[in-house]
C-alpha cells in the first residue's frame, strides 16, 4: 500500500510540474516579431520549372560548404572579418568553437549567418534537439551556390519563377504591408544531405 501511494504522489506532482511548466515563458519573443500568420502554399514550384531546376543543379557540380559562403558565391570579401579575427593556431584549428579558418588559413573568423547558427546551437530549433555540439554544427553545414540578381537572365528556370504569377503572391503575401513585395537581389541553391536543417 505505501508503494502504491508513493507511486500516485509520484504521478500527480509530475502533473503538477508538466502544467506549471506551460505557463512558463520559454523565450521572450518582441510583440513586432508575434502574432503573425502562418501561410501555406500548395505547389508553389510547379513540376516542370522544379525539373528544370534539378536540371540547372546538376549542370553546377560543385557545391561549397555554406559556412564559407565566400567560396559559394565565388568571390573573396573585401574584409572577410569585422575585427574578430584572430590568429589560426597549429594544426590548423580554431581556439573558439564559433570560429572557423579564413579561406587562406591563417586567422580564424566567424561564419557567415552565426548569429542564426548561434541561436539554433543553444537553444535545438524549431525541434528543440538535444545534441552536443558537433551534432549541431554538422546539421548545420549544407552546401550551396550563390547567385546575384544581376545574372538571372543566365538561368531562364529562376527567370521563369520569380517572374511566376504564384511565386509574386507569394512574396507579396508574406511581405509588410508597407512594401508589398520585396525586391529580389539573390538566388540560393541549397542542398542538405539526410538529417541536415536549415537553421531559425
Amino acid at each position: 500500500l505505501f508503494k502504491e501511494m508513493v507511486l500516485v504522489g509520484i504521478v500527480i506532482i509530475s502533473i503538477i510540474i508538466a502544467l506549471i511548466i506551460q505557463w512558463i515563458p520559454r523565450t521572450n519573443i518582441p510583440k513586432h516579431l508575434s502574432n503573425h500568420p502562418a501561410v501555406v502554399i500548395e505547389n508553389l514550384i510547379d513540376e516542370i520549372t522544379a525539373v528544370e531546376l534539378i536540371d540547372l543543379f546538376k549542370t553546377m557540380k560543385t557545391f561549397p560548404s555554406n559556412i564559407d559562403q565566400a567560396k559559394g558565391q565565388g568571390f573573396k570579401p573585401f574584409h572577410e572579418d569585422i575585427g574578430e579575427g584572430v590568429p589560426i593556431e597549429k594544426g590548423g584549428t580554431c581556439s573558439h568553437h564559433y570560429l572557423f579558418p579564413n579561406m587562406n588559413k591563417t586567422k580564424c573568423i566567424l561564419p557567415q549567418r552565426i548569429d542564426i547558427g548561434a541561436h539554433y546551437i543553444t537553444t535545438g530549433g524549431l525541434d528543440g534537439a538535444k545534441e552536443v555540439y558537433e551534432s549541431m554544427v554538422d546539421r548545420l553545414n549544407s552546401f550551396g551556390r550563390y547567385t546575384f540578381i544581376t545574372d538571372i537572365d543566365k538561368y531562364p528556370a529562376v527567370k521563369k519563377l520569380f517572374t511566376s504569377t504564384k511565386f509574386i503572391e507569394a512574396a507579396t503575401t508574406v511581405c509588410p504591408k508597407d512594401k508589398p513585395h520585396l525586391d529580389p537581389f539573390q538566388f540560393n541553391y541549397i542542398i542538405q544531405v539526410p538529417g541536415q536543417t536549415v537553421a531559425v
